[in-house]
């Protein structure tokens, strides 16, 4: 009976002498809060302090310190920062942690975007408290960050963060990052590389690349890469089940790879580059000439609005005007005036604009850029809008179809970058107003383009919705659907038998612009296009029906139809004949690099569904709006012949926008501050190859550690002795438990490391030692979701606390060490804010000490089941454990308890009741 009585009351005294307070939610009812763990606050004393971020709405939130000096019975807050969230990524990579160092500073490091955007680029920020937290004053560390930070108090501060790699577009030969075309919006396939592609530099996409054997198979003579995988066009399948790889990747292929970051911008250009164009005029065109450069100013201007009678019947050359005229003929009076066409019509008026020199500079535009010419020196054009490339961009001291890296012969001066935050466009025809109006065509005959060109611009999906795809940048070529048009020509007048001119005949021909309200009679006279015809296999002139040439008159009511015709304008120098179209135009010859966020066409089968949906119907509709171009037409456009300037590799170009290898390539910085956080001195500068799934951050006394992952169950320790003077690697690997072992954090004692790590549906505390190549698993337990946490208090006892979610039944358990490195001791809380409505993907907890070991655990509840929501409430506990906490006359009231009428922990309804002697 003594042994009974001595169990009973055992387990009575441990449960009385470990308690925990009520805890406190710090953050008012209605708002929504994130904090980091461990890192977010520090107990000195009686002294809390505490620092998290508050969302204020979607895309703005608020950095705040809170701060008790009563042991948490009230908060004091300051707001140190507004920040702009990305409500797709806000977990600890947003979230603040803090230090209080020796001489009463409070150092807050936080993460901070400078503008609102969906890109994930972030500033590593530090405000600095010496005043008891009232005010901060803020400075940036770093730019750039990619993982979460950690923050460490030793001897002196800690910090250690990471960095994206940041390396300009110029490094790839061909970098895109949406291979499906401007046509996604209808669900259409990506655009394949096939077998007039040759690309001789390395290739990289973030999406799938597609091959076809059309006219053969692609061929790559450098490394290609995608995140995605090589895919077939012609089988929608893996690539590697039907291409000759080998043949096809002569420089090798790698697939899934890490995606580059794709969010380049422009602002180095905007900041740094010269400015001399008046942006009131629409369009700027320049012509460089070695290291100067001309321009003209265009402006598109209302002329006037024209009317133009429709009849039933209209000559479309001298010869039918002459056939009807020698026949005692008259279109205007025999024929039917069936309606008037009232068109705005435009001019492009050009004056002269400014002209300067280049010495290693940017330039900026904000208008439309139509540019060509022979680059001497370093220098970076880029636009605001879209660009127009009017002919060839060479080399001054490179002979045009040379490659400027040439061994023999290198080019050691000339640069060349062009940036668009829209599109860059090759163009068709065009008249140049440097020379008198002359048509030219230099384009339509193949283009060399030397240099580095990007197209970065990025849709609006609030302004454009599912269509936001056809404003996205990209590198493509104009006039992408030809047919032909009639152009003017010199008849007899019917009236006086004088010689007239005649223009904008299909404007008499055909009702314009499409009006879908006219009489039904007349209906067939909107302007449509038609099924192609010999021998330009497209409709328009110079084809017109038999029919309709031989039905002049052409009275009503059962009128013939002309046949289709181009759309007006759509054409740069409508009208056109069809047999003065050009549509196959040669090759693409780049020496340097192409960057386009989306894929653009750079040749055209004419039979695409998407352009043409009414397949080769007759008549067939325009419907510019939805990108609907009538009839099918010949193949057009352009081959690849893309060789990359190994130059590029080494030599940056003047204010060239960088693509941030954020996925793929790191560098790991560890610094530390020896003046209480006002100053930090990098230490280690390090890059890391490959994504960091996990990391932590450990300091004490000599020692730093830093831990990271690159892939489940593999460990590297970068550990130092020195107080970071030097670093050791030592990789440990974890295969022999388990393949899926996830780092959550690590804490040293001595010489040994112990890490909290999740395996599948268990925590596993793991102990190990570099110097002995050790390593072991303490214990394991249980944690269906990993609401968990691992800490050492000041006396070195190991504590692991995990959060237990059932219905109906949840509570939260810690359990300790006691002067061993067994987990012997147990205690159970159950505080009520876990009873319901917990979010088991994104709660956390956090589990800290005060100087006396004190036990100090603050809860983020989330409530829901969203992966995606970080956003909640935090409560705050204290409390003591037995055996580890050293009680003081400061510490916790406890209330009274009789063991006369404790309850039987066996059987809850009989109360024990006894004296002892």
């Amino acid at each position: 009976m003594k042994q009974t009585l001595f169990i009973i009351f055992s387990f009575v005294a441990i449960t009385l002498s470990s308690q925990f307070n009520e805890p406190v939610m710090i953050n008012d009812n209605d708002d929504f809060v994130h904090l980091s763990g461990q890192g977010a606050y520090q107990v000195i004393e009686e002294n809390i302090y505490l620092t998290f971020i508050r969302k204020l709405d979607i895309s703005l939130g608020c950095i705040f310190f809170a701060y008790s000096e009563n042991n948490g019975l009230d908060f004091s807050f300051t707001e140190v920062d507004s920040v702009f969230l990305n409500p797709n990524e806000p977990d600890d990579i947003a979230a603040p942690v803090l230090e209080v160092s020796s001489n009463g500073n409070i150092i807050i490091i936080y993460s901070k975007k400078p503008v609102y955007s969906e890109n994930i680029y972030y500033s590593l920020n530090k405000a600095i408290s010496g005043d008891n937290g009232q005010t901060f004053s803020i400075e940036t560390i770093a730019d750039n960050i990619s993982q979460a930070y950690h923050f460490q108090n030793s001897d002196v501060l800690e910090l250690c963060y990471t960095t994206g790699v940041n390396s300009q577009l110029s490094n790839y030969n061909y970098l895109t990052d949406i291979e499906h075309s401007e046509n996604a919006d209808n669900g259409s396939d990506p655009l394949p590389f096939s077998g007039q592609d040759v690309l001789y530099g390395s290739v990289h996409s973030n999406d799938d690349i597609w091959i076809r054997n059309l006219g053969g198979w692609p061929t790559f003579h450098c490394m290609v890469t995608t995140s995605g995988r090589i895919m077939d066009y012609d089988t929608h399948q893996p690539a590697e089940q039907s291409a000759p790889m080998d043949d096809v990747f002569l420089g090798g292929y790698e697939e899934n790879v890490p995606p580059k970051l794709f969010e380049p911008e422009a602002t180095l250009i905007q900041e740094n580059g010269l400015q001399p164009f008046n942006s009131n005029y629409e369009i700027v065109y320049v012509k460089i000439d070695g290291n100067s450069y001309q321009s003209m100013y265009g402006d598109i201007e209302l002329v006037g609005i024209d009317s133009f009678k429709v009849y039933s019947w209209f000559p479309a050359d001298a010869e039918q005007a002459n056939e009807v005229i020698n026949a005692g003929g008259n279109w205007y009076e025999d024929s039917d005036h069936i309606w008037t066409n009232y068109i705005p019509i435009y001019d492009t008026l050009w004056t002269q604009g400014p002209s300067g020199t280049i010495q290693d500079q940017s330039v900026w535009v904000e208008s439309e850029l139509w540019i060509e010419g022979v680059v001497g020196g370093k220098q970076t054009w880029g636009c605001a809008d879209t660009v127009f490339v009017v002919g060839d961009i060479t080399y001054q001291n490179t002979p045009v179809g040379e490659a400027p890296d040439d061994e023999d012969n290198p080019n050691l001066t000339d640069y060349f970058g062009l940036v668009s935050e829209k599109k860059i466009i090759i163009k068709y025809k065009h008249k140049d107003p440097f020379n008198n109006m002359e048509l030219r065509d230099d384009n339509c005959d193949g283009i060399y383009l030397y240099g580095s060109y990007a197209a970065i611009g990025k849709g609006n999906y609030e302004q454009y919705g599912f269509m936001a795809c056809h404003y996205d940048g990209s590198f493509s070529f104009e006039y992408q659907h030809p047919h032909g048009s009639t152009p003017d020509f010199i008849a007899p007048s019917p009236y006086t038998g004088n010689d007239t001119l005649y223009s904008f005949i299909d404007l008499h021909k055909f009702i314009f612009p499409i009006n879908p309200y006219v009489p039904p009679e007349i209906s067939g006279f909107n302007l449509s296009g038609g099924a192609p015809q010999f021998p330009y296999y497209m409709c328009g002139f110079p084809y017109e029906s038999p029919e309709y040439l031989e039905s002049f008159p052409n009275n009503g009511p059962n009128f013939i139809y002309p046949y289709g015709t181009d759309y007006p304008w759509y054409n740069p120098v409508w009208p056109e004949s069809a047999a003065d179209i050009i549509t196959e135009r040669g090759d693409i010859n780049l020496y340097g690099s192409l960057t386009q966020r989306r894929r653009g066409f750079a040749h055209r089968s004419g039979m695409d569904p998407y352009n043409h949906p009414q397949g080769n119907s007759n008549p067939n509709p325009w419907n510019m709006e939805f990108y609907h171009y009538d009839g099918h037409h010949p193949s057009t456009g352009y081959y690849k012949n893309y060789h990359y300037d190994t130059r590029l590799e080494f030599v940056n170009l003047v204010d060239f926008p960088t693509v941030n290898y954020f996925y793929s390539e790191q560098n790991l910085i560890i610094s530390k501050s020896e003046n209480n956080g006002e100053t930090f001195e990098i230490q280690l500068e390090q890059t890391i190859d490959y994504p960091i799934l996990g990391s932590s951050f450990a300091a004490n006394e000599n020692t730093v550690v830093y831990a990271y992952q690159l892939i489940p169950s593999e460990l590297m320790i970068l550990n130092s002795n020195d107080n970071g003077e030097t670093f050791e690697e030592y990789p440990f690997e974890f295969y022999d438990h388990s393949e899926n072992i996830l780092l959550k954090n690590i804490k040293l004692l001595n010489s040994d490391i112990y890490l909290l790590a999740a395996d599948n549906d268990q925590d596993l505390i793991i102990k190990l030692n570099v110097y002995e190549n050790y390593y072991g698993i303490l214990d394991s337990f249980d944690s269906v979701y990993h609401v968990s946490d691992f800490n050492i208090s000041n006396s070195g006892e190991k504590i692991y606390v995990n959060t237990i979610l059932n219905e109906g039944h949840s509570y939260i358990e810690f359990l300790y060490t006691n002067g061993s490195d067994d987990f012997v001791e147990y205690f159970q809380w159950l505080p009520d804010f876990i009873e319901e409505d917990v979010n088991s993907f994104t709660s956390k907890i956090a589990v800290n000490f005060n100087d006396t070991d004190s036990v100090y655990a603050t809860f983020l509840k989330v409530e829901g089941n969203e992966y995606d929501d970080f956003w909640g409430d935090i409560y705050l506990t204290s409390g003591r454990l037995d055996s580890l906490t050293t009680k003081t006359d400061e510490d916790f009231d406890l209330p009274e308890f009789f063991i006369s009428n404790y309850p039987n922990p066996f059987n809850p309804e009989v109360n024990i009741s006894f004296s002892l002697p």
